[in-house]
């Protein structure tokens, strides 16, 4: 998976699990400094540019996990 924002921008993640619901999902921004997602899957770009990486982990089953790819551009 991936997206495109703009610095500043936000854009929202939604995971499909069959059986889990989304408050089963812990979310998380890989690098330091590369935005911040809250706990609806709500990304929130920094107001720079580069290439970011949210992951999302299951709570129920944390073997069970997702990555995506996030540019954030001028």
């Amino acid at each position: 998976a991936s997206a495109q924002v703009a610095q500043g921008g936000a854009v929202t993640f939604a995971v499909t699990a069959k059986g889990l619901g989304r408050n089963t999902v812990k979310w998380s921004v890989d690098e330091p400094g590369g935005g911040e997602i809250d706990p609806e899957g709500r990304y929130r770009a920094p107001m720079r540019s580069g290439t970011f990486h949210v992951t999302a982990v299951s709570t129920l089953d944390p073997q069970a996990s997702a990555r995506a790819t996030v540019v954030v551009g001028g």
